[in-house]
């Protein structure tokens, strides 16, 4: 059985926990979406695309390369926003947010999202969560 240390991960959940504000105030993420959302920062946006048959072919006869996708499509959704956030900020395409709202996360829900991770967006480059 393999182990993941997730330690590194939970004080970004914790800090990502949302304070009580009014504009968001419906929308709320149980802790293991936070955890989703706070993991997904070390994702890069080439963790949403399927592997090509080369990708695959190498990380077979390597043992390189990981398969980031989660096995509930919720969370999956949520990470894949997230990536986005982590990555392009509130330029979430049309796309992302029509699929975020089919599995159920309200504009509320990525408007929270989007405004806990963009504190530690400044920062990107150097860690600010020392």
């Amino acid at each position: 059985m393999a182990y993941m240390n997730f330690s590194d991960a939970l004080p970004l959940a914790a800090n990502l926990a949302p304070a009580r504000t009014e504009t968001v105030a419906t929308a709320r993420f149980t802790g293991l979406e936070w955890s989703v959302i706070a993991l997904a920062r070390q994702d890069g946006l080439d963790s949403l695309e399927e592997p090509g048959r080369l990708s695959r072919l190498l990380g077979l006869l390597f043992g390189f390369g990981s398969n980031r996708k989660l096995a509930d499509a919720k969370l999956e959704t949520l990470r894949r926003l997230a990536v986005h956030g982590w990555r392009d900020g509130h330029r979430l395409s049309p796309e992302a947010q029509a699929e975020a709202r089919r599995v159920g996360y309200t504009p509320d829900h990525v408007e929270l999202m989007l405004s806990r991770i963009a504190p530690y967006r400044i920062g990107r480059g150097r860690e600010v969560l020392a």
